[in-house]
C-alpha cells in the first residue's frame, strides 16, 4: 500500500461526533451532505473545527428544484425510498456566507451543469493559520 492511501481515513459517522472526540484532519470533505443539515452555518463552523490550521475544506452541494425530484422519487422511481430527504435548497452566495462565518478562508467554487434544472456546486477553503 503507498503511503498516501495508507493515511487515508473515512469515518461513517456524524460531524457532532467527530468534534466531540477532539479529531482533526488535514483536509475535510463535506460531499453532498450539507443540503440535508438543519443548520447549514452550525454544521459549518463543526466542519471548520476539524480542520487543521492551514487545513483544506471542500463542500459540494446540489442546486435543484422540487419538481424534478418529485418526478425522480415518485414517478420514474430513480431514488429508492429511504433517499434522505432535502431539508434546505442551498444557494451558493449562502455557501460562501456560511463558510465565512466558520472561520474558513474562502478560495473558490466551481459549479457543474447537469442538467437544465439541476447544478451541483463545489466550494473551497483554507483553515487560516494559528496566530503566534
Amino acid at each position: 500500500m503507498c503511503l498516501m492511501t495508507s493515511r487515508i481515513e473515512y469515518h461513517c459517522t456524524t460531524v457532532e461526533k467527530l468534534v466531540e472526540e477532539q479529531k482533526s484532519f488535514d483536509a475535510v470533505l463535506a460531499v453532498e451532505v450539507i443540503q440535508h443539515v438543519a443548520n447549514p452555518s452550525e454544521f459549518c463552523k463543526s466542519l471548520s473545527s476539524l480542520t487543521v490550521p492551514d487545513g483544506a475544506i471542500m463542500i459540494s452541494s446540489t442546486e435543484e428544484y422540487p419538481i424534478p425530484i418529485i418526478i425522480e422519487k415518485y414517478l420514474l422511481n430513480r431514488l429508492p425510498n429511504g433517499t434522505p430527504q432535502r431539508l434546505s435548497a442551498l444557494e451558493p452566495d449562502n455557501l460562501v456566507q456560511f463558510m465565512k462565518s466558520a472561520s474558513i478562508s474562502f478560495q473558490g467554487m466551481a459549479a457543474f451543469i447537469l442538467h437544465y434544472w439541476r447544478a451541483n456546486f463545489v466550494a473551497f477553503g483554507t483553515k487560516p493559520p494559528c496566530k503566534d
